[in-house]
C-alpha cells in the first residue's frame, strides 16, 4: 500500500505546534508496519537543506489561472520516509511558516493552492501510483476537489487537528481554488470545510474530540457537516525514545520511574537558576502557547490568589500580549513565587518537565495535547481540564483512586481551577501517595505505534471499498 502524506509542517524540518510532531512520527510508525509512505511539505525558508541533506529532484511549471509559476522539487530520507519538500521562492522563501511574528501572511491562500496543486502535479508527472492521499488541516484539505483536475485517483483522508483554524478566505481567492459561487461557506472560501464535505474519511486526534467536534459547543460552525461524515478519533502519540528522562543531556540529573531520585535534583536546579525559592513547595509547570485556547483567561483570573499560597511557577510560553503583561506584572509583585520566558526554547522547556511537581494544562479545548503526555513521561501531575484528549489521556486521581494519573478542574473557571491547584498542593503534603502516583503516570504509554495501526485500518478499509 502507498501513502501520500500532506502537511503544512514537519518535525524535525519545519516546527509551530503538534502537527509537526505527528508529521514526523506517524510516517515513520507506518513504515515501520511495512507501509510506503512519502511526505509532502513546502520548503520553507527556515529548513535547513545542509542539516538534513535536502537536495533538488526536480523542476516544474504550474498554471493557476493568471498566474505562471515555477516550482522545485526537493527530497531527504529519514526513519524510513521519503520526505518531498515543494520549493517557490515567492510563497516559501520567507522566515515564517503562517505568517510573522503575531500574524498570518495575507497570501497564505495562494501559498497552500500552490502547495497542494504543485505537490499533485510533481506526483503524476512523475506516475507515482498513490493509494491513499493522508491530508492533515486545512492546509491540504483541498486535495479532494485537485485530486480529478490532476487527473489522479486514490482514496483521501483527512485529520483534523484543530477544528478551530479552518482555513477562511476572502472570494477574491474563489478561482485559484477551483470552486464556484455554490462551494462558498456564508460567502467565504472555506478550505478545511471543502476537504470535510469531499474526503472519504475524517478522523481527529483523540476519541473524545472526536465526540464533541459534532456538538454545537465544539463544532466551530461545522457540527451539522461533521454529523454526516463517519468521524473516527485516533490518539496521538509521543516518542518514547526522544523524550526519556533516564537519556535525557538536557536536565540536571538523569531519573527513571525505578530510579526517581534524580528529578529532585533537577528541581532544586531549575528553581536555582531560575531565581525562585528552593523551599519544600509544589512546582507547577506549564509550556505552551499564552492563549485562551490553553485556558490562560482562567490562569489570569486566578494567579494573583493562587501566589498567595505556598506554591510556586514557570512559565515557557508566548502568545497574546495581554496575557504577557499580566504575567510580567506577577512576575514583579512575586519575583520568587513564579518565573515568566516568553520564547521557545527546547531545552528549558525539558528541564520543566523534569522539574515541575506538577504541569498545568487547563485548556478551554483540546483536540489531543501532547504536553501532558510528556509531563507524565517526566512525572509531572497533570492539572487538567477533563476535555478533548485530556479525558483520554489523563484519570483523575479522586475518581480512579488506583488508575489515577492527575487532577480534573471541576469545571472551566478561575474557582475551579484555584481548588485544583489547591487539591495538587494537598497532594504534594502527602508524599507516599504523591511519589507513589508519579511513578506511576511515567510508567504509562500512549505510542505512536498503536496510532499507526488505528490509522491502517483505515487506510485497508478504504482499500477494500475501491
Amino acid at each position: 500500500m502507498k501513502v501520500s502524506f500532506f502537511s503544512s509542517e514537519a518535525f524535525p524540518f519545519a516546527k509551530t505546534g503538534g502537527l509537526a510532531d505527528v508529521a514526523g512520527a506517524l510516517p515513520a510508525s507506518l513504515a515501520k508496519r511495512k507501509i510506503s509512505v512519502r511526505v509532502f511539505l513546502p520548503l520553507y525558508g527556515c529548513v535547513d537543506r545542509k542539516k538534513f541533506g535536502i537536495k533538488k529532484i526536480a523542476a516544474g511549471k504550474l498554471n493557476m489561472k493568471d498566474l505562471f509559476l515555477d516550482y522545485s522539487v526537493y527530497k531527504t530520507r529519514t526513519s524510513g520516509t521519503d520526505f518531498y519538500f515543494i520549493s517557490q521562492k515567492r510563497f516559501f522563501s520567507r522566515p515564517g511558516i503562517y505568517g510573522p511574528p503575531g500574524g498570518d501572511y495575507k497570501d497564505n491562500a495562494l501559498r497552500f493552492i500552490f502547495f497542494q496543486k504543485a505537490a499533485l502535479d510533481f506526483l503524476k508527472k512523475r506516475k507515482m501510483r498513490t493509494d491513499i492521499f493522508h491530508i492533515n488541516d486545512w492546509q491540504t484539505a483541498l486535495i479532494p476537489r485537485f485530486l480529478p483536475l490532476a487527473g489522479l485517483r486514490g482514496k483521501t483522508v483527512l485529520t483534523i487537528h484543530n477544528l478551530a483554524y479552518q482555513g477562511i478566505f476572502d472570494v477574491k481567492f474563489i478561482q485559484y481554488a477551483s470552486m464556484s459561487a455554490s462551494d462558498l461557506h456564508f460567502g467565504r472560501i472555506n478550505f478545511l470545510l471543502d476537504g470535510i464535505k469531499k474526503a472519504d474519511f475524517v478522523t481527529t486526534v483523540s476519541p473524545f474530540y472526536a465526540r464533541q467536534i459534532l456538538t454545537r459547543k465544539f463544532g466551530c460552525g461545522l457540527e451539522k457537516f461533521l454529523r454526516r461524515k463517519n468521524v473516527k478519533g485516533i490518539l496521538n502519540g509521543i516518542d518514547y525514545d526522544e523524550w526519556n528522562p533516564a537519556l535525557d543531556k538536557s536536565i540536571a540529573e538523569n531519573y527513571s520511574a525505578v530510579l526517581p531520585r534524580g528529578k529532585d535534583r533537577c528541581k532544586e536546579a531549575l528553581m536555582k537558576e531560575l531565581s525562585l525559592d528552593a523551599g519544600k513547595t509544589p512546582l507547577f509547570g506549564f509550556v505552551g502557547r499564552a492563549a485562551d485556547q490553553k485556558g490562560f483567561d482562567i490562569i489570569a483570573d486566578s494567579l494573583e490568589g493562587i501566589l498567595q499560597k505556598n506554591v510556586s511557577f514557570v512559565f515557557l510560553c508566548d502568545g497574546d500580549r495581554r496575557y504577557k503583561e499580566i504575567l510580567t506584572k506577577q512576575k514583579k509583585r512575586h519575583p520568587r513565587g513564579i518565573s515568566v520566558n516568553f520564547r521557545f526554547d527546547e531545552v528549558l522547556a525539558r528541564k520543566i518537565y523534569a522539574a515541575s511537581d506538577f504541569f498545568l494544562m487547563p485548556s478551554r479545548f483540546e483536540p489531543c495535547g501532547l504536553a501532558q503526555m510528556i509531563a507524565m513521561r517526566y512525572g509531572a501531575i497533570p492539572v487538567v481540564n477533563p476535555i478533548g484528549g485530556l479525558r483520554d489521556t489523563v484519570l483523575d486521581i479522586d475518581g480512579e483512586k488506583r488508575k489515577g494519573s492527575g487532577i480534573y478542574l471541576k469545571n472551566y473557571s478561575p474557582s475551579a481551577l484555584s481548588a485544583a491547584v489547591h487539591r495538587a498542593a494537598k497532594l504534594f503534603d502527602s508524599p507516599v501517595r504523591f511519589r507513589s502516583i508519579r511513578r506511576e503516570i511515567m510508567k504509562k504509554r500512549f505510542s505512536w505505534d498503536a496510532s499507526a495501526r488505528g490509522y491502517i485500518g483505515i487506510y485497508k478499509k478504504l482499500s477494500c471499498a475501491r
